[in-house]
């Protein structure tokens, strides 16, 4: 049962902050931002973090990069 805890502080400590800030970041070197840009970057980080965090218990290391990455495109252009 301690691991689900870790997960938890993993997930909401780290991985949403990093994505958002990431994001953020890359973002701010856009001459003109998107419209609705802070709502999009959240709902995109909580998406992408939810989907590649609950995999990493189940995929290889291998496959779980390709598929974070494959995951973040296509939410990227769903967002």
């Amino acid at each position: 049962m301690d691991t689900l805890p870790d997960i938890l502080k993993l997930h909401i400590l780290v991985s949403l902050p990093q994505t958002y800030i990431y994001l953020l970041f890359v973002f701010s070197f856009l001459q003109r931002q998107p419209k609705r840009l802070y709502a999009q970057l959240a709902v995109f980080t909580f998406a992408h973090a939810i989907y590649t965090d609950l995999l990493m218990l189940f995929l290889p290391s291998y496959l779980h990069l390709i598929n974070s990455h494959c995951a973040a495109c296509v939410v990227f252009y769903s967002v």
